[in-house]
């Protein structure tokens, strides 16, 4: 049955008088638009519950009558809005708010019922908000989708989830209007929820520092928290990430993101809160391809290629490093932008055969860190002392670490390429059974007072990243004619092979 105190009351809204909406004619010390000419409405957006509490951060719409819109306003704090420079004729409003919904209880859905049976005492507007179907009646079909929506089985009705009120004023003569109007959640039909107002002014947010490098295809992110009543949200605008959600947790400012190797991402973390502000920040998270030890290894600086061999739990270059310009030994290796190399004999060939000679300096990129990555390639470094041992005990346990000079009885054997094609005779039990494959390359030192190039065929010394002393520096020796190392110092002045170790 149609309840006729609804269908008065929605015919009423359209004819009564400015009064009912507590429209009353403003004066000058009250009217915020009283510098300006023409006439102005201003007032309150209010929620009908008892405290009549104010509706902020609301958009209201002057609309012609023919709801043709023609300027708007966001309600500040406290719910005002004003309108100025009006000229004389007629407007409605409408409203859009960004406030959060709520309010809809056990409670609405009784009082809905009972107002159907004729046992209510819904106010004529609270009738409004309990016809959540808006068919233009109360009955038992709103009342179910009220309890629907209490037991979460629905999370909105069709029809909207606000109603207001609908005044209409009328200008003349550049009149000056108050009017307060009054607002619920649909389905709120007894008015008790308190909407929070939410703040326009959010944390800044910040996605966290750029991660250039990351050897794997699992980032983990670093945003910053959101605030009180705020939430945090990862997106990934380019929609590449693996799996249905690459994120494992999208509101947790340190999720981890599951992307595809070789491939550059730019997320966004949004901070926002639920009546709709928010700002945003991007992070470019770069993923390498995927590298596996015995894999050749490019250098993206400079397009050579090393094999990679792995030896226990290591993972080697077995080729010496060749990196930059090479200069005639004559000059002296410097402390510039440029990566400078001498070649055995100052002939190019050599450091294509047997890889550059660097002294310990340049070789670390002027760092004294052991373990730095120095002129190594991206994800590779100058390796410790440490881990020369770590490999040489593991071929060889006979090997002491602690000892300088010589020590075991076949590492060197074991990482020495095997023939005369690159060592003097006999090559002393080299087998290579390490997959290492040293060469002979020789070195570049000032032993005599002036530098000389040495032991082209006869030895192999490899620098360490460990310091012995401020001018002194651990390296490793294999020789043409002997199966173990020999563990020495040199002056940093030295130029020596390079191998990397990856990290």
């Amino acid at each position: 049955m149609m309840n006729k105190s609804l269908i008065i009351i929605l015919g009423i809204l359209s004819v009564l008088p400015f009064t009912a909406y507590s429209q009353v004619k403003g004066t000058a010390t009250d009217n915020p638009c009283a510098s300006v000419s023409g006439g102005s409405v201003n007032g309150q957006v209010l929620y009908d519950n008892a405290q009549l509490t104010p509706l902020g951060s609301t958009w209201v719409y002057l609309q012609s009558l023919t709801r043709i819109t023609l300027d708007s306003v966001m309600t500040d704090e406290a719910g005002n809005y004003h309108f100025c420079g009006l000229e004389n004729t007629t407007y409605r409003f409408a409203f859009k708010p960004l406030t959060p919904i709520g309010g809809i209880t056990n409670e609405d859905v009784q009082d809905i019922f009972m107002d159907y049976m004729g046992f209510g005492t819904l106010s004529p507007f609270r009738q409004l908000a309990g016809d959540v179907n808006r068919n233009q009646y109360i009955n038992s079909t709103d009342a179910m989708l009220a309890l629907r929506r209490v037991l979460s089985q629905i999370s909105s009705f069709p029809t909207g989830n606000w109603v207001f009120e609908d005044p209409y004023v009328v200008i003349q003569d550049g009149s000056s209007i108050i009017l307060n109007i009054k607002g619920l959640c649909t389905g709120d039909a007894n008015g008790s929820y308190v909407p929070k107002l939410c703040n326009p002014i959010l944390t800044i947010a910040d996605a966290g520092p750029e991660q250039p490098g990351v050897d794997a295809t699992i980032a983990v992110l670093a945003a910053n928290s959101p605030g009180p009543d705020e939430i945090g949200t990862w997106s990934d605008p380019s929609g590449g990430g693996l799996g249905q959600s690459p994120f494992s947790d999208v509101h947790n400012p340190a999720s981890t993101f599951t992307g595809m190797e070789g491939q550059r991402y730019n997320l966004i973390w949004t901070i926002s809160n639920a009546c709709g502000y928010m700002n945003s920040d991007t992070v470019q998270i770069t993923f390498n391809v995927l590298f596996n030890c015995g894999d050749d290894l490019i250098d993206d600086r400079n397009g050579m290629t090393y094999p990679t061999v792995r030896i226990g739990t290591q993972c080697w270059m077995k080729a010496n490093l060749n990196i930059g310009g090479m200069i005639n030994s004559s000059q002296n290796q410097a402390n510039n932008p440029n990566i400078e190399k001498y070649c055995y004999n100052n002939d190019k060939f050599n450091c294509d055969q047997f890889g550059g000679l660097y002294s310990w300096n340049e070789m670390m990129g002027y760092s004294t860190t052991p373990g730095v990555n120095g002129i190594c390639p991206a994800n590779w470094h100058i390796p410790t002392n440490q881990e020369f041992c770590t490999m040489f005990t593991y071929l060889d346990p006979t090997v002491s670490c602690s000892t300088i000079g010589w020590t075991g009885t076949t590492a060197g054997g074991k990482i020495k390429e095997t023939g005369t094609s690159h060592w003097q005779y006999p090559n002393t039990g080299a087998t290579n059974s390490s997959g290492f494959t040293a060469l002979g390359g020789g070195y570049w030192s000032r032993y005599t007072g002036i530098g000389v190039f040495y032991s082209y065929y006869w030895t192999e010394p490899f620098w360490t990243s460990t310091a012995s002393s401020s001018n002194e520096a651990y390296n490793y020796y294999v020789y043409y004619n002997n199966s173990a190392v020999n563990h020495k110092t040199n002056q940093k002045s030295d130029c020596m092979a390079v191998r990397c170790i990856k990290d």
